[in-house]
């Protein structure tokens, strides 16, 4: 089946292509990064607002769990999840922090982020276009939930999966505040290392680190995304 280009562009970070096709079952327009899936919004309006990942689900599932009112996002992609955010959430102020800065272009003009953007924009939305880490060092800000979801593609951006990183974040938390990261990986064999370096890292600066898989009937040795939280109580 013939799936439409809406737009092509080299980024920094990649070539991203925009394109509608069919996605669980719906037509969305996909956005991919060097052939890797990278955000995705179904093109009937009446689902726009709802996350079409798995793993943004789950995500969303889980900040649901505890009240929050002011979130950072680190990668915010095609910002399909801040949208399902902010419109679902109408007490939530979010700050994303993107280092493409061509990216809040495309969601505009070819993912509908326009809806949301011209409506939020320095009211209860904020970006920033440069490096995750560096904004968490050079910001005062204070977050009840941070999220980590940096990738470029397929890579995941490990520089702010180190011991620096980790520390920088619980300096952005409020108490009671959690610390969430989109990562690969698995509970046992080859991919497990992953999971068990970020759980080691983050029990240095956090009292309580889970990782919960989004399939978990899935294989343990399966490679797949797990959703990490880390809980600053102090």
């Amino acid at each position: 089946m013939f799936h439409p280009i809406i737009r092509k562009m080299d980024l920094d970070t990649g070539r991203a292509l925009v394109r509608e096709e069919f996605f669980r079952g719906h037509l969305v327009r996909m956005l991919t990064v060097d052939g890797a899936m990278e955000s995705a919004v179904y093109k009937d309006k009446n689902l726009r607002d709802k996350p079409p990942f798995y793993y943004q689900e789950s995500m969303f599932s889980l900040m649901a769990e505890e009240e929050v009112k002011d979130i950072l996002l680190i990668g915010g992609g095609g910002f399909t999840f801040p949208r399902a955010v902010l419109q679902a959430c109408p007490q939530v102020r979010m700050r994303v922090v993107e280092i493409e800065g061509a990216m809040v272009n495309i969601a505009r003009e070819c993912l509908w982020f326009d809806e949301i953007y011209d409506r939020e924009i320095d009211k209860r939305l904020f970006i920033t276009i440069g490096d995750g880490f560096d904004y968490l060092r050079e910001s005062d800000e204070k977050y009840d939930l941070i999220i980590n979801d940096a990738f470029s593609g397929s890579t995941q951006d490990m520089g702010l999966l180190m011991p620096d990183t980790a520390e920088a974040v619980k300096e952005r938390l409020r108490p009671g505040g959690r610390y969430m990261i989109n990562l690969i990986t698995s509970r046992t064999g080859e991919y497990a290392m992953a999971g068990m370096l970020q759980k080691q890292i983050l029990s240095e600066c956090f009292e309580n680190v889970e990782l919960i898989p989004v399939h978990p009937d899935w294989k343990a040795e399966q490679r797949q995304n797990y959703i990490v939280i880390a809980k600053f109580n102090k």
